[in-house]
């Protein structure tokens, strides 16, 4: 497995670690299971031929969740890790005649909203998905048995928020609930497609452990996404409960950030609040109301309980753990 140390690796190893789990790392160790220290960017991973022969012998099936991810990270280092490291573990997969897991982004299918290149000064999303498209290129066209996963938005835990590094949609929250920003850089009616990272992972370990299984499996809330203005009237309520009244604040599309709001505002925003609020921006060419749902694999029950009827819950813990209240609050909640 790579990505064991990453904020979803992290889960898949805690459900995969009994399976003979072998970790493929780059800097930091996966506790608990053996690890071996590669470079994806290298034909043989980094390893010496004696190194790189075992790893292919001990193979049986590989699960790719290492990734780059920010929207600030060039295109060709991008394409590096992203797309060439895949094809260097499809390689590994091939020779070792193993089977590959490949994690992907249901963002990918969003690739076709893009403009041709970020405007400028302003992290993007797009080097990002190119790369996972290219990534998923190769797999595609493979021989190596494969399944190539597409999550969304994973967020933290679905029954206590948990989360072991928050993303943007986590900084979302903390700006819906605190009121860091009184506009909100996408359309209220965009919706936000997000699956709990407990969910997914245990998606990916039910696919490990069924070599039936092939094609896609799209791991997202489909046609329960919520919209933005929910998540802020889910985020106000919560936050009510404890006692405090963030402001609601403004939503504005693109183009009304692009042409004014950015030439106005960025000058004078703190660096903190301008850095969040050009996150904000990047996700939110992600999203709007003019995009199709997801399709999702995953069952309409989880443990007894509707799909839908989860999402929400895990919503409402996820902005419990990120706005910050008190233990007890949270507790209480949960």
């Amino acid at each position: 497995m790579t990505g064991g140390s990453g904020m979803l690796g992290s889960a898949v190893v805690e459900r995969l670690r009994p399976r003979g789990l072998i970790c493929l790392t780059r800097r930091q160790p996966v506790p608990a299971v053996p690890n071996v220290v590669v470079d994806l960017a290298d034909d043989r991973l980094g390893l010496d031929r004696a190194a790189y022969d075992r790893l292919v012998a001990e193979t049986a099936v590989i699960v790719h969740c290492a990734a780059r991810t920010g929207f600030r990270v060039g295109r060709e280092t991008m394409m590096s890790t992203n797309r060439d490291g895949t094809g260097n573990l499809l390689k590994l997969a091939e020779r070792g005649g193993a089977r590959f897991v490949h994690v992907s982004s249901a963002f990918v299918a969003r690739r076709r909203y893009a403009p041709a290149e970020p405007p400028a000064g302003q992290p993007s999303p797009w080097h990002y998905l190119d790369s996972k498209q290219a990534a998923e290129d190769l797999v595609g066209a493979s021989a190596v048995p494969s399944v190539i996963v597409r999550p969304s938005v994973v967020i933290g835990d679905s029954a206590t928020g948990q989360i072991t590094t928050q993303q943007g949609f986590h900084t979302m929250l903390e700006s819906f609930c605190k009121g860091l920003l009184p506009i909100v850089p996408f359309e209220a009616e965009s919706t936000v497609d997000f699956v709990p990272q407990d969910i997914a992972a245990g998606a990916i370990a039910d696919i490990v452990a069924d070599p039936a299984v092939t094609g896609e499996r799209w791991l997202t809330s489909g046609s329960h996404a919520v919209t933005a203005e929910a998540i802020s009237v889910a985020c106000c309520a919560v936050m009510a409960e404890a006692g405090r009244e963030p402001r609601r604040p403004r939503f504005a599309p693109p183009d009304m950030v692009d042409r004014l709001i950015l030439p106005t505002f960025a000058p004078v925003l703190p660096p903190r609040l301008l850095r969040m609020f050009l996150g904000l921006v990047a996700m939110g060419r992600l999203f709007g109301p003019d995009r199709e749902p997801f399709p999702t694999s995953l069952p309409p029950l989880v443990a007894g309980v509707p799909l839908g009827q989860v999402m929400r819950q895990a919503l409402e813990a996820n902005i419990r753990y990120s706005s910050d209240l008190p233990a007890h609050v949270r507790d209480e909640a949960a």
